[in-house]
């Protein structure tokens, strides 16, 4: 017995050392940045790297797994202070996007989604909202309002584009509703999905809520000569407006 527990514990002892070893720090040479990180299998990074300029001066900071950025990453002005943060799942941008000024206000944030720019851009000047757009997936703007006093002034353009296609699973006769959610800062909005009857009668049989920029779900298909639509009551101090928009069945 007294061997047994010998060897379990030159065996724990020895992976503790393995493991000690796979986790120590290095600092290599890339062009013109040093990077102090894990590296497994030569230049592969697995965790927390931090790079620096050629005065050893932190310019950027980001977490990867596997070689793929994954995590908080973030790059740095000269003085410090934070120039962008976003972070990565699987190696593509995900989230919002912030940017500041060399004092640390945000002056611009977008959103990405796996990779793609889609949703919200903020404009910002002296840390005051100046301006807001969504755009699509194709970056197209569908959405747009200045600000005065980081309240809303004018409301230039808004737009959902929904769609729906009809989809045939398990049998059963759904279809796919895709529709854009811009929440435009400032303003109390309601979106909700509805159907119009043959005889041009309106009904609403659901509040569309998401925390993504757009929602993409299954619904049951409408009857014939029956289709759905999407709207949105926007509503401020000085804006009391509903856009609705009819889908028509692809």
């Amino acid at each position: 017995m007294k061997t047994n527990r010998s060897f379990c514990i030159i065996a724990v002892l020895m992976i503790c050392s393995s493991c000690t070893k796979q986790q120590k720090e290095e600092t290599k040479k890339f062009g013109n940045y040093s990077v102090r990180a894990v590296f497994s299998k030569g230049n592969i990074i697995d965790g927390k790297a931090e790079y620096y300029d050629t005065e050893n001066r932190l310019v950027s900071k980001a977490y990867y797994q596997n070689g793929e950025k994954n995590g908080n990453s973030s790059n740095f002005y000269l003085n410090g202070s934070i120039k962008d943060s976003v972070i990565f799942v699987a190696g593509k941008p995900f989230g919002t996007w912030s940017h500041f000024d060399s004092s640390g206000q945000l002056i611009y944030a977008n959103n990405y989604y796996y990779g793609l720019q889609v949703g919200p851009e903020l404009f910002l000047d002296a840390g005051n909202l100046k301006k807001y757009s969504f755009v699509d997936f194709h970056r197209i703007t569908i959405a747009e309002c200045n600000y005065k006093n980081n309240e809303v002034d004018s409301l230039i353009i808004f737009k959902m584009n929904p769609v729906i296609i009809n989809v045939n699973a398990d049998g059963n006769n759904l279809a796919n509703l895709f529709v854009y959610i811009p929440k435009i800062p400032g303003t109390k909005q309601r979106f909700s999905l509805g159907i119009i009857d043959e005889k041009g009668n309106e009904k609403e049989i659901a509040i569309l809520s998401n925390n993504e920029p757009f929602i993409d779900t299954l619904i049951n298909r409408s009857s014939t000569n029956w289709h759905y639509y999407v709207s949105c009551h926007i509503q401020t101090e000085t804006i009391n407006k509903v856009f609705v928009e009819e889908i028509v069945m692809r």
